[in-house]
């Protein structure tokens, strides 16, 4: 069975670990590339999952799950920050219009500010959740 213990992050490694455990066969093809793509731009109706289902709070929880359900390094949590900037897609459509309209220093200072303000609203998302 998957792990309900781990929300938002590491099913698919979970899942291979649990299958080599119990005898299964996991390949690995050395010569594979594997490419994650971004979701196409998030329906409004969407956000409030979306923004859920990525949360600093599922994430945390999450890691901390599998980094103690398998004996990991608490190095491996610096994958935090990579999963925080999967929730900025859902800005994708803003920031395409602020590069256009603002220059490289106030796109980056407008991004900033979105970027703490996205962790506040993703805060009240998850208490309302």
């Amino acid at each position: 069975p998957l792990d309900e213990g781990l929300k938002s992050t590491r099913e698919h490694l979970d899942l291979c670990l649990q299958t080599h455990a119990a005898g299964g066969k996991v390949w690995f093809e050395p010569a594979s590339l594997v490419t994650y793509v971004a979701p196409p731009p998030v329906d409004a109706s969407d956000v409030p999952y979306f923004m859920l289902r990525w949360s600093e709070a599922w994430n945390v929880s999450s890691l901390n799950h599998f980094c103690d359900k398998y004996g990991l390094d608490d190095s491996y949590k610096r994958r935090l920050g990579i999963m925080r900037a999967r929730r900025q897609v859902v800005f994708d459509p803003l920031r395409k219009v602020t590069r256009t309209v603002l220059d490289t220093r106030g796109d980056a200072a407008f991004g900033k500010v979105l970027g703490r303000a996205e962790r506040e609203v993703n805060k009240l998302v998850v208490r309302a959740g």
